[in-house]
């Protein structure tokens, strides 16, 4: 079995399963209803996107297999444009529609970066709907290496037990992503993976590691099935088979990919999943790569940095959007900084790299008593790097702040400036031709340092112009932040969200689809 789906990346995967499209309305919020107490939202875009198992198939394309879907829908626009985009990314579809029965839509409006409201657009489809996909599944198995069974709850797997067996027959690994409180229909499966919530909704709660594990022992048996994968959260996943279980934890490093016959003599670090789910979720969020892109990333030889240098190069590998990746190193000309150590690793890499000198250190030292010479500082260093992006033809600038310095940076401006507000995570400059992007958004600065640890990466410690070894306002926030978090562990979680408005100011503004039509 498990050999069966190491393979899946080479080979044809059907699908079947609940298919819905998301629908987003972005806009802006500047007042509230004189009608009722609510936001008034002046829409300013709309996105549609495949979701539910169409979703599913997607993201066995970006694997590098080939998908086939087969679904039920209904006779409307959502249906055909569902169609539409499946078949525009390369998606094999069978939706068979039905008048009766309405495509399954989810409509979310969104305000600055925060979601207001969500209505669900739905109903099951009917026993004759049902039984049309039953009939119509041997179509898709035929000459697929796997079944893969997508279940949302909303009908499509009514005969979810004729398809197990059909699949068996064939002699394909049936994978369930299951829904629901009962598990029983799904006996029999090569391999289920309900997350953690779902898997204690169906087995009971438990008390210590020891009672999870004999859960899951005890499902694995009672339900028939080859595998169970429990996915919990950071905690990573477990995975029970009938000789062993097996734990692989979030903070994991990925495995090494095979290197191109073509590529830098350099093997590519492994990527830690944790990093790489976040990353993609604040690059998803807040639409920071488009296609064409060409990408400068700041490279001050911090672990920051560096950590995102080798995330950009995997989301190269793995992503659906193609974007060229260049770097560039500020000097300083401080003697406690000496940036000549990443040159060779940079050339390892075949990167394109710029090192660019500017006597940072002389000017900054007159603003070392002023509470801002971070932020000068750091205008500094942005004002170099944007004339490199600019004579370099690249028109994005990435940054490497996370989520610990826009939290010490709104902390910071509402002591010192008196105003709520922090960096952003996607902006426009004012001049117009660049856009800069924060990647790390959502990562926690811990996770970089035990990257760059674990990886052995040519960190400069001292990397940092405006600081030179002086304490900072900005370590003092730190120590209070700290502080704070060692009595509540949830401290930054909770600040991610209410920081979110604010990371994404401006966002509305950046009409992405005029400038690549």
């Amino acid at each position: 079995m498990l050999n069966a789906l190491e393979n899946l990346a080479q080979a044809r995967v059907a699908i079947i399963g609940d298919v819905m499209l998301d629908r987003y309305w972005f806009g802006k919020v500047e007042r509230i209803s004189p009608e009722a107490p609510v936001p008034v939202v002046q829409v300013r875009r709309e996105e549609e996107r495949p979701g539910g198992a169409a979703n599913v198939a997607l993201n066995v394309l970006s694997l590098g297999a080939e998908a086939h879907l087969l679904a039920p829908v209904g006779e409307d626009a959502a249906g055909a444009q569902l169609t539409r985009l499946l078949e525009q990314a390369g998606v094999k579809t069978r939706l068979i529609a039905d008048a009766s029965y309405p495509t399954t839509v989810k409509l979310r409006v969104i305000g600055h970066q925060q979601q207001l409201l969500r209505m669900d657009f739905e109903s099951q489809p009917s026993p004759e709907h049902g039984e049309n996909i039953r009939a119509t599944a041997h179509e898709i198995l035929t000459g697929a290496g796997a079944l893969l069974l997508s279940d949302y709850g909303k009908g499509a797997l009514q005969a979810v037990e004729s398809l197990i067996a059909s699949g068996r027959a064939a002699g394909l690994p049936v994978l369930i992503d299951p829904k629901g409180r009962d598990y029983r229909p799904y006996a029999g499966a090569t391999i289920i993976t309900p997350n953690l919530n779902e898997f204690q909704a169906v087995a009971g709660t438990w008390t210590s590691e020891e009672q999870f594990l004999a859960l899951g022992r005890e499902w694995r048996q009672k339900l028939q099935l080859e595998a169970l994968l429990v996915t919990r959260g950071e905690e990573g996943m477990t995975l029970f088979t009938e000789n062993a279980i097996h734990h692989h934890p979030a903070r994991a490093p990925g495995r090494r990919m095979k290197q191109d016959p073509d590529s830098s003599v350099v093997p590519r670090l492994p990527v830690p999943k944790l990093l790489q789910r976040r990353i993609g979720r604040a690059v998803a969020d807040f639409r920071m790569i488009q296609p064409g892109d060409r990408i400068l990333l700041a490279l001050s030889g911090g672990k920051d940095s560096l950590t995102l240098l080798h995330m950009l190069r995997a989301m190269q590998r793995q992503f659906s959007v193609t974007f060229e990746l260049g770097v560039a190193t500020v000097d300083p000309m401080s003697p406690d900084y000496d940036p000549q150590v990443l040159l060779p690793y940079i050339e390892s890499l075949g990167i394109p790299y710029f090192l660019e000198r500017q006597d940072i250190y002389e000017r900054a030292k007159k603003h070392l008593l002023r509470p801002s010479y971070c932020s000068f500082c750091a205008r500094m260093r942005r004002g170099v790097l944007y004339r490199c992006a600019r004579r370099e033809g690249y028109n994005v600038l990435a940054l490497g702040q996370h989520l610990d310095d826009f939290a010490e940076s709104f902390f910071m401006s509402m002591f010192y400036n008196g105003e709520m507000r922090t960096m952003k995570a996607h902006y426009r400059v004012r001049e117009g031709d660049l856009r800069v992007i924060r990647p790390l958004v959502y990562c926690r600065e811990r996770q970089m340092r035990q990257h760059a640890e674990e990886q052995k990466l040519p960190v400069i410690y001292e990397n940092c112009p405006a600081c030179f070894g002086k304490p900072t306002e900005r370590q003092h926030m730190k120590e209070l932040l700290a502080q704070q978090e060692a009595h509540d562990p949830r401290l930054f979680k909770q600040l991610q969200r209410a920081l979110q408005p604010l990371m994404g100011t401006g966002l509305e503004d950046l009409h992405f689809e005029d400038e690549h039509d």
